[in-house]
């Protein structure tokens, strides 16, 4: 076609398409958040950014810990490590210094000339170490990105594309688990691709991709432009991969743009995206390339796949019988389902009796997988099934799919029909789905009335020509045949049509259950129930569905909503008066009324008892009330009671409940009530009660204190049971309390009173039994009494006296008087100001009236405490605030219990004392003080209770207080202990508790004015507050909405339980939504319930009174941990340390923005502690003292024990491996040496302590030869010397068993203790032991190279063949004598390995010139040769004698390999004990001089064996002429040839010629005219022998360095770290061996 696009012009669309890509996401909103965020990690130091690719070489961003969750909203993983740098922790100090004159700079001097000093605080800078975290060992918000999202989804063909992929890749492409985030990369040594395993398809492809392109433009060895390829940075590199890789997927419809855009753009340098500009021809070559290539193969493998799909068909039959007694299952191959169903409907009598015969004809392959007879099992999925006795063939992929779409659910709109045959024998249920009800009706009634001759009785036939669609369900012939069963409609042979509206209510609701869970449960058991007993109980259809149709929505949308949903409808079901009977049972029997439900005799009965209208209900529709129970005894249908009737009898209810409860009306049914009750009285919680809580009668008596009804509560009662006892009572409530009980157990203080016959009594629970308290009952009596007398004297007048003030207000208002009767309740209105009344009308009442409306005592003047100067303006807030509760219920715990018993006189005497003591008051500020050491013994009964301790100065008080304090740790209850109190203008009130060991204000003093207007208490509270501290503040406050939300929650779980509901979890997962929904209101606490006590931490505390300073430094004991915070320049240190004052961990809070209590908390959370744990403060200080002294303690305990065990096991092994000495032990010998080196010591009077004696030396491991010593090492304590004692113990020559004995004296201050002498000891003698077992080795057997011409290489027995050819010249001179006219094969040159002492077929024998080709890389599987020196020169020798010849791969890394190896041994065996202290891993060590040498980076190996040369020289000189040794046998000229031959090898050696050696070979030769060049001085003679590992730090120092010198971007850091480079590489080896590295200070 003209228009069709060329490969070229798509590829360049694509690449278009990706570079406007890349335009749009640099100018994105999500690029800008990404740089923003990239902001905030801090830009470390040169050193720092070293040390942490020292610690984790991944690491990419770096942080704090706060930081990542302050910054970040990221968390540390737990268990993750940290990665340690140093950060600045500056101190400042105060000096004397010259003061300068600000204007001139000059020293300014004193009137006598001298130097004026001032004191000035300086920084002094120091460093510490701290932890930083890299992201990849946290978890949390996610960073942003530039867009790099790993790809996900699968990919068309995805195994052809990877085969075809793989076949176009010029290197091998391999699988594997990648460590880290990378994804795949190309090995450019290896030659191959790795892929990350476990990624999606989509992500694969891409990948592998990439990396292929990498393969083919950056490999060197692909390339023939290596310039080319050296040119291009990283950036490029990595912009041409992925550019390619884009273009390639886009190509065949994989859309990686959510992937490349954001990668090319991550590594592109700039907006100007120069690196895809310049390569944009590279990349469309590229992809073109690949393209075509992929194409090909994928057509190529798609064509070999339809063959191998067509071969490999297959399909599983089972040849059964009726009841499987024989079966035969079947794979037949070479047939799909729909052929072999095919072939099996062909089928004739005779083919049927052997079906496998007749199958394996038609080209199929029959095998037998089972029978009746095998006892193997598996998993088959059947394709078809033949039954021979009925002939059967059933399709069962086709069958499966019917199932299918038979299990599809339900539509509302869709219309389910039964049809059953004669007597229900078969049946079937079909949905319709294309008919309204009305139509499917009409056609099934049409359809019954059809005669034999007008249709053949295949009514699906019928249903299908009049134009239903239609979808069976299920059957009687076996499709879900035992499914629950529903229908719309019923079609019956018999009877004829039925709709599913004639089911009864319960059978109505399970056909709607059984609809709408076809195919899927829908519903729990619960749930289903309610469904049905909704419709039982209201006979609503119609409101069934909803229902049914709400929860199942609720269930799959709104699960939140669901538990209202239920609770709704069992609020409906509720509702009814009678659960036995429902509105369904009333509607069959014949009764249908609407206004009328249902009831069973027995709750008609109940009903009627209580005067409510009940009546008889008949069948006909009918009713009659019911006058008398006799008619309720003969009626035996059903009963029914009026709608509005019902109504009113609960609202009756509820009044009433109401009102038995309130504490009024349950104290005047306990002491009034016409049955036998008890009733339990306990102590209030106040001040007033707090000195008789608990305590016997014996002690009220001794104190003359009164057990009085106004400090106790009515906390229960109930009804008293014939023959219960006091002491009964007593053991109910301690061991087995009512649930309804909310007191604390029966004690003594408390009082039962018994109400017996009409009496009352008292009784006080004493320490041994009940003491009877008459005064207790007059109190509880005269009260009520009063109740009837003096409130209504007291009240009147009052009221009437304001009566009369509104009157002269509002002078055309009438007031009335006002009138109480007790002995019924009748409607009383009383000063109708604002039609507000003080008791109301009730028709239901029992006659026991109970006022609703006075307010409390006098005390604080009105009930909202507020003060007033007169009596008229007291009585006057009195009025209005009772009009405003006149309606609240009798309640103590809202503070409406007492009653207002006070007249004028009493309220008038009140006002003018108060007056008088205020004026008192500020003309006298005078406070005294008070201590009690254990609060808690007030109101405990205890025989010893804490006394008040007076002091008029403050200092006594706090220094009585804290003496007290500091016992207060062995608590751990909440009680308060230890109390400082105040007493101002003698008001008395506590300040200070100690609760939990922490300081506790009370706010007591905020409710008295007299506190509040003294300053002198003010400034003692300020006081308090500096000198012994305040951690926490006992508040009044409301719920917050948390609170109240978790209340509620907790009443509405109480609900549900109530409700029995058997699983309340989904409902309680649906609280949230219902309670924003403000659908809980009737669960809301009231004022009271709101009102919360509880403690918080003074700095959380909005206080107006003092000032808190926030502490430098605290610490606490906090469970099993002691835990320590200070505050310090980046924020606040603490530390943790368990109970034995370890150190557990530790660190810094970076956020000097918070208190010091926040970071605590912060802290705290982080090591699983919260503030309600148990706090008890330690004095810092101290707690430091304790942890240092234990981290001491345990160092030294540590190096005692590492001590003791080194010189153990050496004395043990010396004991295991020791030779005797004329039957003298080890041990025998050091108890010896130990006695004379003490009779030395006594001899020559020195003061030195003998600490052990241990055999050393050749003798202790078994090594000594014959006259050999015995070397003994003694470690001493003392200010000798070691030369001095050495000359002491050894000047009388010390002979054991004709041994002698060398003794060598160590200390710590010198060589060191026995614990660091013995291990150098140890290792001195196990190389000294691996020597002489080296020298015992038999001598490797030798080999022999020779060579083979062969006239055919693949088949040497074919043509001429010569072996044994010791040299290269003459094999050379075999093959070119071979005729090249002979037609044998091809000529070939071999090598072969014969090892002495071995059979000949046991060579290494293989062909190097094979024909005009020396293939040098197959010699990567044969080691035996690569790894002889000899063979390798034999090749070496061969390739340099036949230029002509090609030659694949290359020998250099073999003889880079062998002559690092020789190198390595030489400096070995030049000096071994050097060369083990410097070098850990010795096959690190070859691969890294082999790498150097295949590199040319070989300066350091000249310079080593250039040293050894001209020291081996000086000293061979030496043992000539100074022992007179000839100059062949001196060993120091014999090492010096070594080197000199390893020097000569190293000038042969020519690597390829790459870039980094040439740069190598240029520093070599500026390094060198830089040391040699300029004058030298005399320098000393070494003394330790020079060392190649030496020489590699320095290289691999300086290599870091420049690595690391492109990633500084600090300029500054730039110009330092080239400073570095260029001493490093002028220092000479001496000069950097003597570098110490120390931390800068910048960081």
């Amino acid at each position: 076609m003209a228009d069709a696009k060329t490969e070229k012009q798509k590829v360049q669309e694509i690449t278009e398409k990706l570079e406007q890509g890349i335009k749009e996401l640099f100018e994105s909103e999500k690029y800008k958040t990404y740089l923003n965020t990239m902001s905030k990690f801090h830009n470390y130091s040169f050193n720092n950014t070293m040390l942490i690719a020292m610690q984790k070489p991944d690491a990419t961003l770096v942080a704090g810990f706060k930081a990542w969750q302050k910054n970040f909203d990221r968390h540390v993983k737990k268990g993750e490590k940290g990665i340690r740098i140093l950060a600045p922790a500056p101190y400042k100090i105060k000096e004397e210094q010259e003061k300068l004159d600000p204007v001139t700079g000059e020293i300014m001097l004193d009137k006598n000339g001298m130097p004026i000093t001032e004191e000035v605080e300086i920084k002094i800078p120091a460093f510490r170490v701290v932890p930083v975290f890299d992201v990849s060992q946290t978890d949390g918000k996610e960073l942003p990105d530039i867009g790099v999202n790993e790809l996900s989804g699968s990919v068309e063909d995805y195994e052809d594309f990877m085969q075809a992929l793989t076949e176009v890749s010029p290197v091998p492409i391999t699988y594997e688990d990648i460590e880290g985030e990378v994804k795949g990369y190309f090995h450019t040594t290896d030659h191959r691709i790795a892929i990350q395993e476990g990624m999606s398809q989509s992500q694969t492809v891409k990948t592998a991709i990439h990396e292929v392109a990498h393969a083919k433009l950056h490999d060197r060895e692909q390339n023939q432009d290596i310039d080319a390829v050296l040119d291009k940075d990283r950036n490029t590199k990595e912009v041409e991969a992925e550019s390619v890789a884009y273009t390639v997927c886009q190509h065949f419809g994989i859309d990686t743009s959510d992937y490349s855009f954001g990668y090319i753009a991550g590594w592109s340098s700039d907006r100007d995206m120069k690196e895809l500009k310049s390569a944009l021809d590279t990349i469309r070559k590229t992809a073109s390339e690949l393209i075509t290539g992929i194409e090909d193969r994928l057509a190529e493998l798609q064509k070999d796949r339809a063959v191998e799909q067509e071969q490999n068909k297959e399909s599983i039959l089972l040849i059964q019988n009726d009841d499987l007694t024989k079966y035969s299952l079947v794979s037949v191959m070479g047939m799909d389902r729909q052929e072999l169903m095919d072939v099996l409907s062909a089928m004739s009598e005779d083919d049927k009796l052997s079906i496998q015969a007749y199958l394996e004809s038609k080209g199929a392959w029959t095998t037998e997988i089972a029978n009746e007879n095998t006892k193997e099992f598996g998993e088959y999925h059947l394709d078809v099934r033949y039954n021979t006795d009925t002939e059967e063939l059933v399709d069962m992929k086709e069958r499966k799919a019917i199932y299918d779409r038979a299990m599809e659910p339900v539509a509302a709109g869709d219309v389910v029909v039964k049809f059953s045959g004669s007597m229900g024998s078969e049946w079937e249920i079909s949905k319709i789905t294309n008919m309204s009800p009305d139509e499917v009706k009409k056609l099934l009634y049409d359809m019954a009335l059809l005669n034999e001759s007008e249709w053949d009785g295949d009514y699906n036939a019928y249903l299908k020509e009049h134009g239903a669609e239609m979808t069976l369900i299920s059957s009687s012939a076996g499709l879900n045949e035992h499914a629950p069963q529903f229908f719309d409609f019923a079609y019956d042979a018999d009877t004829g049509v039925s709709a599913s509206t004639e089911l009864s209510a319960i059978q109505q609701a399970e056909n709607l259950i059984n609809r709408m869970e076809h195919g899927a449960t829908v519903f729990t058991d619960d749930e289903r129930n309610l469904i049905v007993n909704y419709n039982y109980k209201l006979d609503d259809m119609e409101k069934t569905r909803e229902l049914a149709e709400k929860l199942a929505y609720m269930i799959e949308n709104q699960p939140v909503n669901e538990a209202l949903t239920v609770i709704d409808a069992q609020a409906e079901i509720d509702a009814l008066p009678d659960g036995r009977i429902g509105l369904s049972e009333m509607h069959e029997y014949g009764y249908s009324w609407n206004e009328m439900l249902p009831l069973t005799k027995d709750k008609a009965t109940e009903l009627f008892g209580e005067d409510v209208a009940v009546y008889q209900l008949h069948e006909d529709g009918s009713e009659t009330l019911i006058e008398d129970s006799e008619e309720l005894k003969e009626h035996e249908g059903i009963f029914g009671v009026e709608k509005d009737d019902w109504s009113a009898y609960l609202e009756h209810q509820s009044m009433k409940q109401e009102l038995e409860e309130s504490p009024a009306n349950r104290e005047a049914q306990l002491l009034f009530g016409s049955e036998d009750r008890f009733g339990i009285y306990q102590l209030k919680d106040t001040e007033e009660a707090r000195d008789i809580h608990f305590m016997g009668m014996d002690y009220l008596e001794s104190k003359g204190i009164a057990v009085t009804k106004e400090n106790y509560d009515l906390l229960y009662t109930a009804p008293l049971e014939e023959g219960t006892s006091l002491e009964d009572i007593y053991t109910r409530f301690n061991i087995d309390r009512p649930a309804d009980f909310r007191g604390h157990s029966l004690s003594v203080s408390d009082v039962v009173v018994l109400h017996q016959n009409g009496e009352n009594t008292s009784h006080y629970v004493d320490s041994f039994g009940y003491r009877e308290v008459p005064e207790f009952t007059k109190e509880l009596m005269a009260e009520h009494t009063k109740e009837q007398t003096s409130v209504i004297d007291e009240t009147t007048e009052i009221l009437s006296e304001i009566a009369q003030e509104h009157a002269n207000d509002e002078p055309d208002r009438e007031n009335e008087v006002f009138l109480v009767n007790y002995n019924e309740w009748r409607e009383v209105s009383t000063l109708d100001l604002e039609q507000n009344y003080f008791a109301i009308d009730d028709p239901y009442a029992d006659g026991d009236f109970r006022l609703l409306h006075l307010q409390s005592q006098i005390k604080d003047i009105t009930p909202a405490g507020v003060h007033c100067d007169t009596y008229e303006e007291a009585a006057a807030a009195l009025y209005e605030a009772e009009r405003e509760m006149a309606n609240m219920p009798f309640n103590k715990e809202n503070n409406i219990g007492f009653y207002m018993v006070n007249g004028r006189t009493q309220l008038e005497r009140i006002m003018e004392a108060r007056q008088l003591q205020k004026h008192m008051d500020i003309d006298n500020d005078k406070v005294s003080y008070y201590v009690i050491a254990d609060l808690s013994t007030w109101a405990e009964n205890s025989s010893e209770r804490s006394k008040l301790e007076r002091f008029d100065s403050i200092s006594e008080a706090m220094e009585a207080f804290q003496a007290y304090r500091g016992k207060d740790a062995q608590y751990s209850d909440d009680k308060a202990r230890t109390t400082f109190g105040v007493s101002v203008h003698g008001i008395e009130f506590d300040v200070i508790h100690v609760k939990n060991n922490e300081n506790v204000l009370s706010l007591d003093f905020t409710h008295s004015s007299e506190a509040k207007e003294s300053k002198h208490f003010m400034d003692d509270l300020q006081t308090l507050s500096d000198s012994i501290g305040i951690d926490k503040v006992r508040v009044h406050r409301d719920m917050t909405p948390e609170e109240v939300k978790d209340f509620v929650k907790r009443r509405f779980e109480h609900q549900l339980k109530q409700g029995g509901l058997d699983d309340i979890s989904l409902y309680m997962s649906r609280f949230d939504t219902l309670y924003e929904q403000g659908k809980m209101e009737k669960l809301m606490p009231t004022a009271n319930q709101k009102h919360i006590e509880e403690n918080v931490p003074i700095t959380e505390w909005d206080n107006p009174y003092f000032e808190v300073k926030e502490p430098e430094q605290m610490a606490f004991s906090i469970k099993d941990k002691f835990v320590s915070i200070q505050t310090c320049t980046e924020g606040y240190d603490y530390s943790v340390f368990d109970a034995d004052y370890k150190l557990v961990d530790g660190g810094v809070y970076d956020n000097p923005d918070i208190s010091i209590h926040a970071a605590l908390k912060d802290v705290l959370e982080d090591f699983g502690l919260s503030e309600q744990d148990k706090r008890i403060p330690v004095d810092y200080e101290e707690l430091m003292e304790k942890t240092e002294a234990v981290e001491r303690e345990r160092l030294s305990e540590r190096i005692r024990e590492e001590a003791d065990s080194v010189v153990a096991d050496f004395k043990a092994k010396t004991e295991e491996l020791f030779n005797g000495i004329n039957g003298q032990t080890q041990d025998d010998i050091e108890q010896t040496v130990w006695a004379y080196l003490q009779s030395k010591l006594d001899e020559y009077e020195i003061d030195v302590e003998l600490v052990d004696v241990v055999v050393s030396g050749s003798r202790c491991r078994g090594l000594e030869k014959a006259g050999s010593d015995l070397d003994v090492v003694v470690e001493y304590k003392g200010r000798e010397h070691e030369d001095d004692l050495f000359n002491v113990f050894n000047e009388d020559g010390l002979m054991i068993g004709g041994v002698k004995v060398d003794i060598n004296p160590i200390t710590e201050g010198k060589t060191g203790t026995l614990a660091t002498y013995l291990p150098e000891v140890e290792s001195y003698l196990a190389e000294k032991q691996a020597m002489q077992k080296a020298s015992a080795v038999e001598a490797i057997p030798e080999k022999t190279i020779t060579l083979t011409v062969a006239e055919c290489g693949e088949f040497h027995s074919l043509g001429e063949f010569h072996e044994n050819i010791a040299s290269v010249e003459e094999a050379i001179a075999v093959w070119k004598s071979i005729p090249p006219e002979r037609m044998n094969g091809i000529p070939s040159i071999g090598i072969n390995i014969h090892t002495e002492g071995t059979e000949r077929y046991e060579d290494v024998e293989m062909d190097i010139l094979s024909g005009k080709v020396i293939d040098l890389e197959v010699l990567d599987y044969v080691p035996d040769i690569t790894d002889d020196p000899k063979a390798i020169e034999v090749i070496a020798e061969l390739i340099d004698k036949l230029p002509d010849i090609e030659v694949r791969g290359s020998l250099e890394k073999w003889q880079a390999a062998i002559l690092a190896s020789q190198i390595d041994q030489f400096s070995y065996d030049y000096d071994t004990y050097q060369y083990q202290d410097t070098v850990e891993d010795r096959e690190a060590q070859v691969a890294n001089i082999t790498e150097d040498i295949r590199n040319g980076n070989t300066g350091y190996l000249n310079d080593f064996l250039n040293a050894v040369i001209s020291e081996g020289v000086r000293e061979g000189i030496t043992d000539i002429f100074g022992e007179g040794v000839e100059i062949d046998d001196s060993e120091a000229v014999q090492t010096a040839r070594r080197a000199k031959e390893l020097l000569d090898k190293l000038a042969e050696y020519k690597p390829l010629a790459k870039v980094e050696e040439l740069e190598e070979q240029n520093y070599n030769m500026i390094d060198n005219v830089l040391n040699n060049g300029a004058e030298k001085k005399e320098q000393e003679q070494i003394k330790g022998r020079i060392s190649i590992k030496e020489k590699l730090a320095e290289k691999n120092m300086i290599g870091q360095i420049r690595q690391v010198m492109p990633h500084i971007k600090d300029s500054d850091m730039e110009e330092l770290g080239e400073q570095v480079l260029g001493k490093l590489q002028s220092m000479t080896d001496e000069e950097f061996a003597e570098i110490s590295l120390e931390a800068a200070e910048d960081m």
